[in-house]
């Protein structure tokens, strides 16, 4: 008791600030475009994938350290109510990254380390694919709710790719696109298609095979088909979710 007061001292401890980050972005488990993303479009636009233990990996392996990371963050987004701290940012990634070793062990780590260092940012991205037990958590999401106070600044210069020229493009043209569309907009974009009939006629296309596959006694359709989109001058091929071998030595 404080002498002379009667009453106990209060032990009260300030709260931990909660901030606002993981609400103004995707689900840990949303499916990653099927477009490349670079470490920056990563961490600007799917910091929330860093509790997957493969997204972790992914931007410590480049060389993301949390102090790097939470700049990027705090550089491109209003973070409520003090920025993003580098201290909550290692927690996060490390323990995402641990228990990826303890499914997978250290042998898992440093395979994945070696790839990630040597790829280039399209298999990088596809890389992070969701797996056949992530599945069951997956989901989309539509890119109109990147368009939030706390988006202040888009990725610059060689940090951005062809993922924030459609972000951009959606959201200054207010289309109704889900992430797992953003590979439409990006080939439309590249070859000089127009947008709105590149759209529209995938629509077209996904609706004749749902309906040709529910008329083969409702077999279901396949969650994740391979596909090939025509991406400028290249031919990028998705749908399924790399397999890494090794050797030793």
């Amino acid at each position: 008791m404080t002498p002379g007061s009667g009453h106990k001292p209060s032990m009260t401890v300030g709260k931990k600030v909660v901030h606002d980050l993981t609400s103004n972005l995707p689900p840990p488990y949303t499916e990653m475009p099927m477009t490349p993303l670079t470490d920056e479009e990563l961490i600007v636009f799917f910091f929330n994938a860093t509790s997957r233990p493969i997204v972790a990996l992914r931007l410590y392996s480049r060389g993301w350290a949390p102090n790097r990371i939470t700049e990027v963050l705090n550089k491109h987004r209003d973070v409520k109510p003090s920025g993003y701290h580098r201290n909550t940012c290692s927690v996060r990634c490390t323990t995402a990254i641990r228990r990826g070793i303890e499914a997978h062990g250290t042998e898992w780590e440093q395979d994945m380390a070696r790839f990630f260092k040597a790829a280039d940012d399209l298999a990088a991205t596809e890389a992070l694919r969701l797996d056949k037990d992530e599945k069951v958590y997956g989901c989309d999401f539509p890119v109109l709710r990147f368009q939030n106070d706390s988006l202040t600044k888009y990725p610059e210069g060689k940090s951005k790719g062809i993922f924030t020229d459609c972000v951009q493009w959606i959201l200054d043209n207010n289309k109704n696109i889900m992430l797992s569309q953003v590979h439409i907009v990006a080939a439309a974009l590249r070859n000089g298609s127009d947008l709105t009939e590149a759209l529209a006629h995938h629509t077209e296309a996904f609706q004749d095979t749902h309906d040709t596959h529910q008329s083969k006694q409702h077999e279901p359709i396949p969650a994740s088909p391979e596909r090939t989109v025509s991406y400028g001058d290249e031919q990028l091929g998705f749908g399924s979710t790399p397999s890494f071998t090794t050797t030793t030595s």
